[in-house]
């Protein structure tokens, strides 16, 4: 893979600062896209920053997500879950890599070489699931991989050549 083109990294939380941290240090142009500068959970700002540039650069990786806030802990129970709170990790952890791949669609074309990442913190599996995260977190991740592979099958673009990859790092396991 040539990274002539550089490396987009969406999301400076933990993972995506020490990812565009490594990529620096190996000498290669890296963008860190986050707030306030963008912010890839409204879709006309996933726009914005597609609209911006005429190329692309060879690799984006998403790392953008939300496992919980001020008022809301992980679900370690059925009758913990809060509908508006799954709702609202779909919004933050699914639909951007869905806008993403829309605003893709319109970019790439079958000659391009080009990767698109999707990282997941490994706590959104069952096989981690010591903080009760399966209930909203992890169908969100898992909306948003079939997403975007459901996408690329349609035909969204014309995603022949380009690569995508989602990563959750431990394997979705029955309990």
């Amino acid at each position: 893979m040539n990274f002539a083109q550089g490396i987009w990294v969406i999301g400076a939380g933990k993972i995506g600062s020490a990812l565009a941290e490594k990529g620096r240090q190996a000498k290669m142009e890296v963008k860190l896209i986050s707030r306030p500068e963008y912010d890839m959970t409204q879709p006309e700002e996933v726009k914005r920053l597609f609209d911006s540039v005429n190329h692309l650069p060879s690799v984006i990786v998403n790392t953008i997500g939300l496992l919980y806030d001020a008022e809301h802990t992980p679900e370690k129970s059925l009758a913990a879950f809060k509908a508006d709170w799954f709702y609202e990790s779909l919004r933050v952890n699914a639909l951007p890599v869905i806008w993403m791949a829309q605003c893709l669609s319109k970019k790439l074309s079958k000659h391009n070489e080009f990767i698109f990442i999707i990282l997941s913190a490994r706590v959104s599996s069952l096989s981690d699931n010591h903080l009760g995260v399966g209930i909203a977190i992890a169908p969100a991740n898992v909306r948003s991989i079939c997403s975007l592979k459901i996408s690329v099958l349609n035909g969204l673009g014309v995603f022949l050549k380009p690569r995508f990859v989602a990563i959750i790092p431990a394997p979705l396991r029955r309990p």
